[in-house]
């Protein structure tokens, strides 16, 4: 695993889900983890999702300009549907689980670290295209 500094915070450049999780498990985030998870699942389902996503409007609060709503044109049932994760969103990273939602205070926060980490794997992804 590398990485590197991302607005004051190192995020770690994972390559399996198994990395991922394990740095997820050292700082009690399972973020990375899911979302390394959820963009596998986009790899093996839509090969180069990643290129049509436009990262200026991405933000993982808003089913319309998440990943998935951007994939599927602003479809968000549709689209999980489609990957078969209905009812799962939460284990591939494209959502926050109930008890991260249930307080309003911290799920700002959390869904700008979701909307982050998401960045990242398009970027990673990005890269090994050039």
């Amino acid at each position: 695993m590398s990485g590197g500094l991302e607005n004051g915070q190192y995020m770690p450049t994972c390559q399996t889900v198994a990395e991922a999780e394990d740095y997820a498990k050292d700082f009690d985030d399972p973020l990375p983890g899911r979302v390394f998870k959820g963009a596998e699942r986009l790899d093996k389902n839509m090969p180069g999702w990643y290129r049509k996503i436009d990262k200026t409007k991405l933000n993982m609060s808003l089913c319309f300009a998440c990943v998935i709503g951007q994939l599927f044109l602003g479809d968000y049932t549709n689209g999980l549907v489609s990957l078969g994760i209905y009812g799962k969103s939460e284990e591939f990273g494209f959502d926050l689980d109930t008890d991260e939602r249930r307080f309003t205070s911290g799920r700002d926060k959390k869904m700008k670290r979701l909307t982050a980490l998401w960045v990242k794997q398009i970027d990673l992804r990005l890269a090994k295209d050039n």
